[in-house]
């Protein structure tokens, strides 16, 4: 269960940087002529992602399973080769 808990948190962590952080135009561009052209220049500044962690308690259910061996019936499959075919004559 934790280690479940820190996978999500892991990629939470990993993504949340995509997504929150700011984005400024520095350069102009301008669509591509036959001769080439120039892509857009971009400042990215990514945000600050902390990651801790708190104890809490939690309610867990406590399972106790009790085994216990019997007998059962169970199918069973036999196969026959079919004969080999003779031929005529």
């Amino acid at each position: 269960m934790r280690s479940k808990i820190a996978g999500i948190l892991a990629v939470a962590a990993l993504a949340l940087p995509l997504v929150a952080c700011t984005v400024k135009k520095t350069e102009e561009g301008e669509l591509p002529k036959v001769e080439g052209g120039k892509l857009p220049e971009y400042e990215v500044k990514p945000a600050e992602v902390q990651i801790s962690s708190t104890p809490v308690e939690v309610t867990v259910p406590d399972v106790d399973i009790n085994t216990e061996k019997k007998t059962i019936e169970v199918p069973k499959v036999e196969v026959n080769p079919a004969p080999t075919a003779t031929p005529p004559g």
